[in-house]
């Protein structure tokens, strides 16, 4: 697509938002502006408004919006090969959406090769850090990880 005309209308429409004093449409449309700047690849533009609409979500006291943003900056840590923090924040919104019960990010985290697991986000952030610490000790026993 045409993702110049697409952010242009994004901030277009933002600023009508944000004359009209609509916070939650403000905080949707960012959550949009970003992943089509991430689809861009603008690492550096793109956590900065997931990050804005996750403070309006919160501000707000909109779950769906706050799990979506958290799902999101994931995304962009995943991409950026930061695995722990993306870990830590789908943990994050897998826990909210649990709470609302939504299926349908579980499903979506499966898909991806996720596997969601009960706790809060810290212990599943210290369940990564153990398998991370395992499957080294496995690389190490491998032919490539005996020569490093």
């Amino acid at each position: 697509g045409d993702y110049g005309a697409a952010i242009g209308f994004y901030e277009e429409c933002l600023q009508i938002r944000l004359e009209l004093g609509d916070r939650s449409g403000m905080a949707s449309l960012l959550n949009n502006l970003a992943t089509v700047v991430r689809e861009q690849g603008d690492y550096e533009r793109a956590p900065l408004l997931y990050q804005e609409s996750l403070e309006l979500c919160r501000e707000l006291g909109d779950r769906t919006g706050e799990a979506r943003a958290l799902h999101n900056l994931g995304m962009v840590a995943n991409e950026q090969g930061d695995n722990e923090r993306a870990l830590a924040l789908y943990a994050e919104s897998l826990a909210i959406n649990r709470a609302l019960g939504n299926a349908e990010v579980r499903q979506k985290l499966l898909a991806q090769g996720f596997e969601p697991a009960g706790g809060t986000p810290e212990q599943f952030a210290q369940r990564v850090r153990d398998e991370i610490a395992l499957w080294h000790k496995v690389f190490a026993k491998t032919p490539a990880g005996r020569t490093r």
